[in-house]
């Protein structure tokens, strides 16, 4: 079953629309982003909320100190990386909260991985994502054509029951060919299904998770 993570949600809302859909993960953003967050915000946003989906908070490059308090003051489930963070950090935080799942992303250009996967073989999940701004449409989308070998290589090496996402650009026209690759065990969406940075369109999530409720039945 393909699992879909909602990510840079600003809005109660949307929030909540993600939760009922059946999102596996619902993503706020604490690193720089038009769709950041304070702290204080994200409290907000999540209170009074049925916590259905895990709760996922996003950081890039960012000191352990402020991720722990975002992981006490928020209740996260999982913490994604999303800069160039290293094992070691990841270890931290590991010992310090084992019940916390770490997700790493892996960026992806037209000559692969900048990042080198095995040295995240014992996070929860690796988002593999090729959103980089400067590639061109063609390219990315020879990039998505390559991701399902590129998913296999990292299958046979982390964790058994990791996850693998997809992210960067996903939408309408390229989740039927997503979500038909073996290795992929979901896609983060963001910035395809939104009328503007952090505000999701709530039209496509609904298209979108009822696509997936097809797939999951054919």
């Amino acid at each position: 079953m393909l699992r879909i993570k909602i990510c840079g949600v600003t809005q109660k809302v949307d929030l909540e629309l993600a939760i009922e859909l059946g999102a596996s993960e619902v993503g706020l953003i604490f690193a720089p982003s038009l769709r950041r967050l304070e702290l204080r915000e994200a409290k907000t946003l999540l209170q009074e909320v049925n916590k259905r989906s895990k709760i996922v908070g996003v950081f890039q490059n960012e000191r352990l100190s402020i991720i722990q308090k975002h992981v006490e003051e928020l209740q996260l489930d999982v913490v994604q990386l999303h800069g160039s963070e290293s094992s070691y950090s990841i270890n931290i935080l590991k010992n310090i909260y084992p019940s916390l799942s770490i997700f790493k992303t892996i960026p992806i250009n037209e000559v692969g991985f900048i990042l080198n996967p095995d040295l995240y073989l014992d996070c929860e999940g690796i988002i593999f994502d090729c959103a980089q701004s400067h590639l061109r449409p063609q390219l990315r989308k020879k990039i998505f054509e390559y991701i399902d070998p590129i998913s296999a290589y990292s299958n046979r090496r982390i964790k058994k029951d990791a996850f693998i996402y997809l992210a960067g650009g996903i939408n309408n026209e390229n989740f039927t060919q997503i979500k038909n690759y073996k290795y992929v065990s979901g896609v983060d969406l963001s910035s395809g299904i939104e009328v503007s940075p952090g505000i999701k369109d709530q039209a496509l999530m609904r298209s979108l998770f009822r696509k997936l409720k097809e797939n999951n039945d054919a």
